[in-house]
């Protein structure tokens, strides 16, 4: 029984993600498989530095209106992913219009929340290069 118990316990543990994490670190990735990885799950790259190995996506709309993009950095054969998000809110105040508020993807707010549904984005992103990953502040 403790067994079980045991090998019940270990999944949770895998992931180690706190909440304030804002990075997620992909071991074991290039350069050319990170932009491939980007390109193949449907993002276009917006800029590209080959001798800093960073590149941006081009910001992508999602179902909740939402747009998103991310950063990816390769250091020691590491891909660091972090992100942006817009919230479109359109409000009208009297003749004055707010379109939207930018703020920095991180494993923060409720499970409806667009900070974690971003965050899962992100973390599904980074799931596709089928590697060992692991969270951290930055």
């Amino acid at each position: 029984m403790t067994k079980i118990l045991l090998l019940l316990l270990i999944p949770s543990f895998a992931f180690c993600q706190q909440k304030g994490d804002n990075c997620i670190i992909v071991k074991g990735v290039s350069f050319k498989e990170a932009l491939n990885t980007a390109l193949d799950h449907g993002f276009s790259i917006s800029m590209k530095d080959d001798s800093l190995q960073i590149f941006s996506t081009v910001p992508r709309t999602d179902k909740r209106n939402d747009t998103h993009v991310y950063y990816v950095r390769i250091k020691d054969s590491a891909a660091y992913i972090t992100g942006e998000f817009d919230v479109n809110m359109n409000m009208d105040f009297g003749g004055v219009t707010s379109k939207f508020a930018s703020f920095r993807i991180e494993n923060k707010g409720t499970k409806i929340s667009s900070y974690q549904t971003n965050f899962r984005y992100m973390q599904n992103f980074a799931r596709d290069f089928n590697k060992e990953i692991s969270y951290t502040k930055l």
